[in-house]
């Protein structure tokens, strides 16, 4: 899926909307470095590759695999 961004760096509160994460969500990735940043002087920016990477990742995290089932589902027929 191409991803048209149209400036090179992103302020984490324009990240935020991009991403349509909170704003605390996004620091905590910057925290833990899932999402790259850069500084400049005080300011904190986020490369628009890193976003596109970052999105990328939340997306392949959340596909469920294929034949997988839920375990609670499993756990609450068993227990019936």
């Amino acid at each position: 899926m191409p991803v048209h961004l149209t400036k090179l760096f992103y302020k984490p509160a324009e990240a935020a909307e991009i991403l349509s994460q909170g704003r605390t969500k996004v620091w905590e990735a910057l925290g833990t470095g899932a999402l790259r940043s850069v500084s400049s002087g005080r300011a904190r920016l986020i490369p628009a590759d890193a976003l596109i990477e970052y999105a990328e990742r939340l997306a392949a995290g959340a596909q469920a695999p294929s034949g997988a089932d839920d375990s609670a589902t499993r756990t609450r027929e068993e227990a019936s």
